[in-house]
């Protein structure tokens, strides 16, 4: 298929463009098809790796800095790891989030010393996994928030 695809293309050119390419260009075309392809499930692969990693290694750090162990199959840890798979998404798009409430990020920071911790070994996690700069300090309040929800959460269940 991809080559008949390549085929299609060299007609093409000469048609739409009156550029005449060789019939072996087809092969090329073809190939480069294919190595899209791959190339693209590549990527879906590795990125359901990074976000695997980095949500068992943001759990883990929790439950070390904040002394608990943290249920894999409850409600709770199922919320933290969908806010975790949304920071994740931002910040490998390249959109981090922009909520106006950076203002808020020194006040959480020495409100809750514990979650502002893991939020920052979190962050130097994130960027060393995916190769970013550091998350922005609005970035790491969504991050706090969430470490500490879920520590109370867990805490309260004892």
């Amino acid at each position: 298929m991809e080559y008949r695809l390549g085929k299609m293309a060299v007609r093409g050119a000469k048609k739409t463009f009156g550029v005449r390419l060789d019939r072996h260009e087809a092969t090329g075309i073809a190939l480069s098809i294919i190595n899209s392809a791959v190339t693209a499930s590549e990527r879906a692969s590795q990125r359901e790796e990074d976000v695997s990693y980095l949500v068992e290694g943001i759990t883990s750090i929790v439950e070390q800095e904040m002394g608990i162990t943290v249920d894999r199959d409850s409600f709770d840890y199922a919320r933290f790891a969908t806010h975790v798979q949304y920071l994740i998404d931002r910040v490998s798009s390249g959109e981090p989030i922009d909520s106006q409430n950076a203002s808020l990020y020194d006040e959480i920071r020495a409100a809750y010393p514990a979650a502002a911790e893991c939020a920052n070994r979190a962050s130097k996690l994130i960027q060393v996994r995916l190769k970013v700069p550091s998350l922005t300090n609005e970035e790491k309040l969504y991050l706090m928030l969430h470490v500490n929800r879920i520590s109370e959460r867990v805490s309260a269940r004892g």
